[in-house]
């Protein structure tokens, strides 16, 4: 064997080693002081868990040293930092990209955090309550953020954006996409009571107004076409809202204890609402469900303590479990529909069923009699045809 095979030999068994070394390596976990790190390949490591001890200032050095070898931070994982109440400042890696699912969740002495300006993409809830956090600056590299990344943060004033960023602009310190179509972010230590969302508007983020606390008035742009979950949950100065006639679908949680809600304008094209949407709106006394409303989702109106009217219309096919549960105080309720709905486990009450009062057209009587869960009712009232309860218009 001449002398050149055999050194050609040599490398490629040293290559293998090398790669089968890397690969042994991958996935492996090592604690460094309050950090459990799991390695990424040849060169990169993740923060998969933050001691909960950990308290002041979290700073990372821009390298770890394990096994004799340096690897860089490149991502925090999901949930390393949740509930690490201590800790009250974070200077991330220069090198990180990646901010995982809820990663900072529950953080809630974090005042200041910086975001280093080669991360990609900060996950869905990644600094949910995160209640002491002040400021937030996203720099230009950051192209995905998460779902109630900023959601429940009570003491932040404003999210500011780098002129830079090609996705996503702060309007006023409220986070927006590009163009202003998508609102992410308002944020919830914002002190204003009255807000108007940009005519171009069309969809508002999940979570995004949950908590502002300050807010009375929202003023919705008539093209808007979606309202994501939780998106206004606890809003609990918010005293009436108009939804445009452009929205289909109330998601789940939308409107869910926001507890001086007195009045709201449902749109005429809506098909469902979502489970809990306005669960625990305690001021809500007169409910208009509008033609075209197919299913009322689980515990929907639950805990509306205050709710004494409602009007069902024709179009709908089914309430959801719990649907009006503990709504002691629903004296009426109109149904338009000659088919009875299908009823949820607890919809209503055993207090409704003996107080309350349905109203069902005169020819729907005996169907409504004879049905499961409305039999219940102890006083069903024939409704003529020209009745419109509430300002129905069908």
């Amino acid at each position: 064997m001449n002398i050149q095979f055999r050194s050609l030999i040599s490398v490629f068994f040293l290559l293998f080693c090398a790669v089968t070394g890397f690969a042994q390596q991958a996935g492996k976990t090592f604690v460094d002081g309050y950090f459990t790190y799991r390695i990424v390949d040849g060169e990169h490591i993740e923060v998969v868990k933050c001691d909960k001890k950990a308290t002041g200032d979290v700073i990372f050095q821009s390298t770890v040293s394990f096994e004799g070898k340096n690897y860089q931070i490149t991502a925090i994982g999901d949930y390393s930092f949740t509930d690490c109440e201590d800790v009250s400042r974070i200077v991330l890696p220069d090198n990180l990209q990646t901010i995982g699912y809820r990663s900072f969740s529950g953080c809630r002495n974090l005042s200041s955090i910086n975001i280093p300006n080669r991360v990609i993409s900060i996950g869905v809830e990644a600094f949910d309550y995160c209640t002491g956090l002040q400021k937030v600056f996203i720099p230009a590299s950051v192209s995905e953020i998460g779902d109630g990344a900023f959601r429940h943060n009570w003491a932040l004033k404003s999210i500011s954006v780098d002129v830079a960023n090609k996705d996503y602009v702060d309007v006023n310190g409220v986070l927006f996409s590009k163009n202003w179509t998508r609102l992410i972010a308002y944020p919830a230590g914002k002190t204003d009571q009255t807000y108007s969302l940009p005519a171009n508007t069309t969809s508002i983020g999940a979570g995004a107004f949950a908590n502002c606390k300050d807010l009375v008035s929202v003023v919705l742009p008539k093209d808007l076409v979606e309202i994501r979950r939780g998106a206004f949950q606890e809003c609990n100065r918010l005293v009436s809202m108009s939804i445009p006639n452009s929205m289909e679908v109330i998601e789940s949680n939308v409107f869910s204890g926001c507890s001086s809600l007195r009045q709201i304008s449902l749109p005429k094209k809506m098909k469902r609402i979502g489970n809990c949407a306005f669960e625990n709106c305690v001021a809500l006394t007169n409910l208009v469900i509008p033609d075209g409303v197919e299913s009322v989702g689980n515990r929907a109106f639950a805990g509306c303590s205050d709710l004494k009217n409602v009007s069902v219309p024709r179009t709908i096919v089914e309430f959801g479990d719990e649907a009006f549960a503990d709504c002691e105080q629903l004296a009426s309720i109109h149904l338009f529909g000659t088919k009875p709905p299908k009823v949820g486990a607890n919809a209503f009450s055993t207090k409704v069923f003996e107080k309350g009062t349905l109203y069902v057209k005169y020819y729907a009587v005996e169907a409504y009699q004879h049905a499961e869960v409305w039999t219940n009712f102890q006083f069903i009232y024939k409704e003529r045809a020209t009745y419109r309860p509430y300002g129905t218009n069908y």
